[in-house]
């Protein structure tokens, strides 16, 4: 009985803050893991996203102390990270689609998950381009096309924009991607309103980008009150010196 009520007065609290008092937005944070990459400085812009997608184990440093932000990401590595946050069972996804993709690597069953669910797509039936630098629509396209996949429904964000001055120069097949891009702010133009959708992400970058859907997923599981989504009432953990609520490592109300 004891844990039917903290599991309402939970879902009350919820429903309080997120329609009530919209202005209080839901955040997702994993509870703090120490970092230790010394080629973070904390007034970097991309600090906070670098910590959280190292805390949520979703990107790791290139050794205990590097994170190398501006090193490039390339496609078998961005596609590697969406597989961890999607939680793929790398057993379930063997053999290889592309030439150039051998099996048995770190990102082998990531790429087999992301071609046979229709996420990704190669350069040709033979070749994926494993090792080429992502670009800004590439990025933009696989996550449209792995919201589908799971059939979410983002939120808009209050800093959408109408558009980008350079919107002609996207490729036709990225077009949906940019839009979703657009309404969300998961990847933002520059300051001069360009999309810029043929440069290349480093991995400051994409850190962030993860940071942003990762928390856009999760807030959309609760948002549409799915109850195979909600935690154990005994995984719920309340932390009143920072007054969140945590589930399995993720904060899932603030006040």
């Amino acid at each position: 009985m004891m844990k039917n009520n903290i599991f309402k007065q939970l879902l009350c609290i919820f429903l309080i803050c997120s329609f009530i008092i919209p202005q209080m937005p839901i955040t997702v944070s994993a509870t703090n893991r120490e970092t230790y990459f010394q080629d973070i400085p904390e007034s970097q812009w991309y600090a906070d996203a670098v910590r959280y997608v190292y805390n949520n184990k979703l990107m790791s440093g290139i050794t205990d102390t590097t994170f190398a932000p501006a090193s490039n990401v390339t496609r078998a590595m961005f596609v590697t990270v969406l597989g961890r946050m999607d939680g793929v069972d790398v057993k379930s996804y063997t053999g290889n689609s592309f030439k150039d993709v051998p099996e048995g690597q770190w990102y082998s069953a990531y790429v087999e998950w992301a071609v046979q669910n229709e996420i990704v797509s190669g350069y040709s039936a033979e070749i994926f381009g494993l090792n080429d630098y992502i670009t800004r629509e590439q990025m933009a396209t696989i996550i449209y096309r792995y919201v589908n996949f799971k059939e979410i429904s983002l939120r808009d964000s209050d800093t959408a924009v109408d558009g980008f001055i350079d919107e002609k120069y996207v490729s036709a097949w990225a077009k949906a991607g940019l839009d979703l891009m657009r309404r969300t702010g998961i990847i933002k133009g520059n300051s001069d309103g360009r999309f810029n959708p043929l440069n290349t992400a480093n991995r400051a970058e994409a850190a962030t980008v993860f940071m942003k859907l990762h928390s856009l997923i999760v807030g959309a599981d609760w948002i549409s009150m799915k109850f195979n989504a909600l935690p154990a009432v005994e995984n719920i953990v309340y932390d009143d010196s920072e007054h969140i609520y945590y589930a399995n490592n993720i904060s899932i109300i603030y006040y």
